[in-house]
């Protein structure tokens, strides 16, 4: 193999891994971790908001409906309540205007809870699939944000807390940083 062959085969081999699901291969455990820090995100848009929003009140009920699933959830139960859970919260984000000035977080949460929805799917029965809503219909904050890859000393999770971190200083919403 000479050095032009490597280089081309190691450029398809990074592509190829780079563009893998962020959550492939994880177990309940860590799955719930992923589930915690979209949590976290969704908790911390609501901060941001008013209660005078249209949509403050549903954003609200879909965090505290997706709280008592994520805290009774453990691998074993039915995963389609999670995947309800996500769905409904994704549902309440995509009617948040992308105007906010907290847009761009929406759009990283959005993504993430795509990809988690993503993995569950693939993992889950087909019985679970029709189920999906907010995949399937039309969100302003879906695809505007790509994930960044965590770097060899960094999770996945810490790759998204300072991607968050990154767009909320640079929305000058320090006040929102997990």
């Amino acid at each position: 193999m000479n050095r032009r062959t490597f280089l081309v085969s190691s450029a398809a081999g990074s592509a190829v891994l780079m563009t893998a699901p962020v959550l492939s291969g994880c177990n309940a455990a860590t799955l719930k971790s992923y589930l915690n820090i979209v949590l976290q995100s969704a908790e911390k848009i609501l901060g941001l908001s008013s209660s005078s929003d249209s949509w403050y009140t549903a954003l609200s009920d879909a965090i505290t409906a997706f709280t008592n699933t994520e805290s009774s959830w453990d691998g074993s139960t039915a995963v389609s309540t999670v995947i309800s859970a996500l769905d409904t919260l994704e549902a309440v984000l995509a009617v948040i205007p992308v105007t906010s000035t907290y847009s761009t977080l929406i759009d990283l949460l959005v993504t993430v809870i795509e990809t988690i929805l993503t993995t569950f799917v693939s993992t889950s029965t087909s019985a679970v699939k029709p189920q999906l809503k907010a995949i399937t219909q039309k969100n302003p904050h879906r695809g505007q944000i790509a994930l960044r890859s965590p770097h060899f000393l960094q999770s996945k999770i810490g790759a998204y807390k300072a991607q968050w971190n990154d767009l909320a200083a640079g929305a000058n919403l320090k006040q929102a940083e997990l």
